[in-house]
């Protein structure tokens, strides 16, 4: 009631809160000179700086350019800021309301220079400061037209806001590693077999292929053994003690990887060893498939049970009726209707057994081999974790290249699980 009085006055009072907002902001892009690091060299400058100048000029004449990117973002900014400020002039809200996003990006792009340590800034709070002035001054001018399209608005910009997150990470992983790919060698990269950063090789086959293994082998271990857990679940034990078992299984779920690691190691490790003495450490692939099997059964189990409870009763209750045996039944009836919730929980296991890391590390040894069931392994995951820390130059640029590959191996993942599914129907 309070905004519609006030659309009926013309919006004197939102918009001359929504002007002096727009000039804090204005004063804050133009104005406000942060520390930025640029080839190990700090200087302080302003989004405006960024803008009108070419670069940082040294002591000696040379120049560090400014990356397009961020000229590009900080003149969209300023372009889109002045614009805001001219529909509103002109009373045109809806228009503004359009263009005043753009006030986000620049406080947005210096957290993320920030958070990933090429700014340094002395007083961290005018960069909150900035955040909740832009905030505001959105908020105002999407309550200038209507407290319901605000919201709708406010809901369209967090998803603008969640895709541009993800966008921001594929684009850093891509600045970041294709040069390197490129510098070391697209087939040497991808299809060499040797990583040893000190002498320059940089060869990730190995990793791809025991992250293949590891998966495709733990998948078949946990789906199997989660599947016909959950079939057991739901048709031949009393409810009562399903949802006790229940209560273990989704308590399992949340346990941290670096717990299940721990078991690996005393439990998982020693077993193996002893199983195939004198060929292994127990430090294998073969334990790592075994660990992350026993990590995925949960949400395998979970999906597939819901799956399985899902399909009607009269559909196994016809078949008991024609005289086929229950265990028939169950894998020539049931299932099949249930096949898409459990291909949902297969692809979701799959996801988390590409992306464990802790775990792994813990059990795999860590050596660069090829796949062998008991030899020590490494996988992209573990690689990057265990020499992000240390890594720089072609080395660290390498590193983001395997994040990439990772990102790229789960899209293609996705991509495949979304045809299957439609597949299905």
């Amino acid at each position: 009631m309070f905004l519609k009085k006030i659309k009926k006055k013309d919006n004197k009072f939102l918009e001359f809160f929504s002007l002096i907002c727009f000039f804090l902001n204005f004063v804050f892009i133009t104005k406000f000179k942060f520390d930025i690091l640029f080839d190990n060299f700090i200087y302080k400058i302003s989004y405006l700086d960024i803008l009108t100048n070419k670069g940082i000029v040294l002591n000696n004449g040379d120049t560090i350019p400014f990356p397009y990117l961020l000229k590009f973002f900080v003149c969209i900014s300023l372009f889109g800021s002045l614009s805001s400020l001219f529909f509103l002039l002109i009373k045109k809200i809806k228009y503004s309301v359009f263009f005043i996003f753009s006030i986000l990006i620049p406080p947005l792009l210096l957290l993320f220079f920030y958070m990933s340590d090429q700014v340094k800034i002395d007083n961290f709070n005018f960069l909150l400061i900035q955040l909740f002035l832009s905030f505001f001054t959105i908020f105002l001018f999407l309550c200038m037209i209507g407290l319901e399209t605000a919201f709708k608005n406010m809901l369209k910009l967090l998803t603008l806001i969640c895709i541009l997150s993800l966008l921001s990470m594929v684009i850093y992983l891509a600045f970041e590693g294709i040069p390197s790919i490129f510098e070391i060698g697209f087939f040497k990269f991808l299809f060499g077999t040797k990583w040893s950063p000190s002498d320059n090789l940089f060869g990730i086959l190995s990793f791809i292929l025991c992250s293949i293994v590891v998966t495709v082998g733990s998948v078949i271990i946990g789906g199997i053994v989660g599947i016909l857990t959950s079939v057991f679940l739901v048709e031949f034990i009393p409810k009562k003690v399903a949802n006790i078992i229940n209560v273990f299984i989704k308590l399992s779920a949340g346990i941290p990887s670096i717990l299940y690691g721990f078991f690996g190691m005393l439990v998982i490790v020693p077993m193996v060893k002893k199983v195939f003495s004198g060929n292994t450490t127990g430090d294998s692939l073969l334990t790592s498939i075994i660990m992350l099997s026993i990590m995925i059964l949960p949400t395998i189990i979970s999906i597939s049970e819901e799956a399985i409870k899902a399909v009607p009763k009269e559909y196994l209750e016809a078949s008991l009726s024609l005289g086929v045996s229950k265990i028939k039944s169950i894998f020539k009836i049931v299932l099949p209707e249930a096949r898409k919730g459990i291909m949902s929980s297969i692809f979701l296991g799959i996801g988390r057994a590409i992306g464990e890391t802790m775990a792994v590390i813990m059990v795999s040894g860590n050596a660069v081999n090829l796949p062998n069931m008991l030899k020590p392994a490494r996988f992209l995951t573990t690689a990057m974790a265990l020499e992000f820390s240390y890594a720089s130059g072609l080395h660290r640029g390498a590193l983001f290249a395997i994040g990439l590959v990772l990102l790229l191996i789960i899209c293609i993942i996705n991509i495949t699980f979304s045809k299957v599914l439609k597949k299905q129907g």
